[in-house]
């Protein structure tokens, strides 16, 4: 009888009808406007602030808690631009993931420039802070020196000590140590 009961109330649960708007978007009916080719991926930081990265765009955007959209860095180009500079003059390739610090720092990966990159909202800075290079090597040292071979997606374990990276061509997740910076 409770194998029916509950069956009945899952069977009726898929009934429910929910509604999709677009929240973000081109579209005359988007809650907020914006132009973005393949947004992929999405995190916000500690205070509401929404980043977005494009893959096709290779932008890095953000839509600010006041519903302010802007395009932090990225000019649509496939391309590598600035390692320790502005993010408004930043060229990325391919940008698949986004985490944020628990200090709002913004890390992307910036997948086909085999890079990890930082950016810190409160300078306007962005920098590499994991790989840079193509291949397989660095484990055991420091992650500003290591080679990876397409990292896709990025997150942290739960007290943000450490961030799990997929390498997508060396078929591998590798571990960073944040507070060492050891692969």
């Amino acid at each position: 009888m409770k194998i029916i009961l509950i069956s009945l109330l899952i069977s009726l649960s898929c009934l429910a009808e929910y509604k999709v708007s677009v929240f973000l978007g081109k579209e005359a009916d988007a809650k907020y406007k914006a132009d973005m080719d393949y947004p992929f991926g999405i995190e916000f930081d500690s205070k509401g602030n929404m980043y977005v990265v494009e893959y096709d765009g290779s932008c890095v955007d953000v839509l600010s808690d006041k519903g302010e959209f802007t395009k932090l860095g990225g000019d649509g180009s496939r391309n590598f631009a600035v390692e320790n500079g502005p993010i408004k003059n930043a060229k990325f390739n391919g940008l698949h993931n986004v985490i944020i610090d628990a200090e709002d720092n913004v890390y992307v990966t910036d997948t086909f420039n085999n890079v990890l990159r930082r950016y810190d909202p409160k300078t306007g800075t962005i920098s590499n802070f994991v790989g840079g290079k193509v291949g397989f090597s660095g484990d055991g040292g420091q992650a500003k020196s290591s080679a990876w071979n397409q990292l896709y997606c990025a997150a942290w374990n739960t007290d943000k000590s450490k961030i799990y990276i997929a390498d997508l061509k060396n078929n591998r997740v590798r571990c960073v140590d944040f507070k060492t910076g050891i692969v």
